[in-house]
């Protein structure tokens, strides 16, 4: 039986790493390193573009930077190292520079980092144009802002039934704020699900503003 070991190991290993070249972005045959070592050196070029981005929006703006702890430093490049998405890391990239930005707050950079962890590319696409509207909308009457969902989601082209699970999940995390007291409980048609969404809260707001380059 231990004789048989090293083969059926080795079975394993190479099924493995055929589903990981079918699976990865990019291949690993286009820098001929072994699984491990591709992850890692695709991680460590996100994380190169992630600091570069950070550090020219800070120069942009003058700002000579400040120490950030290890606690908030560590999770914004170890995540955004897993980003595909080029926005996304560039999220994670404005993030980071309000961490070494002695103008915006540590604390809410370590709260939004865990939250940005948490949403896919279409949920901050979607934010953003909520913020857009949110932004155009007279200040005296931003507090009544009302999104147009049907045209975010057919400029995003995202299919109905999947546009209201990515609200409720954005409703989970308080980034979206909805017009009425209470929400329906039980199942609904997503039509009903999103007659009362009206625009983002004031910490979806908040959000949006730590997560773009300002």
């Amino acid at each position: 039986m231990n004789n048989e070991l090293p083969d059926i190991v080795k079975h394993a290993l190479d099924k493995a790493l055929k589903f990981l070249e079918e699976i990865l972005i990019p291949p690993i045959k286009e820098i001929g390193l072994l699984a491990q070592d591709q992850v890692r050196f695709w991680r460590y070029k996100n994380q190169i573009r992630i600091l570069n981005i950070a550090e020219a929006q800070l120069k942009a703006k003058k700002v000579h930077p400040r120490k950030v702890p290890v606690k908030t430093l560590a999770p914004l490049l170890d995540h955004g190292s897993l980003e595909e998405d080029t926005n996304m890391q560039e999220r994670w990239a404005a993030l980071l520079a309000k961490a070494a930005d002695p103008n915006w707050s540590i604390d809410f950079v370590t709260i939004y980092a865990e939250i940005l962890r948490q949403l896919s590319p279409s949920e901050v696409k979607i934010l953003d144009l909520m913020f857009d509207a949110y932004e155009s909308t007279p200040h005296e009457q931003r507090n009544e802002t009302i999104i147009n969902h049907g045209a975010i989601r057919e400029l995003l082209d995202i299919a109905p039934e999947e546009y209201v699970l990515l609200i409720q999940n954005l409703l989970r995390i308080n980034l979206v704020k909805v017009h009425t007291q209470g929400i329906p409980i039980g199942l609904s048609s997503p039509e009903d699900d999103m007659k009362d969404i009206t625009r983002l809260s004031f910490f979806g707001v908040n959000f949006v503003k730590y997560c773009r380059k300002d």
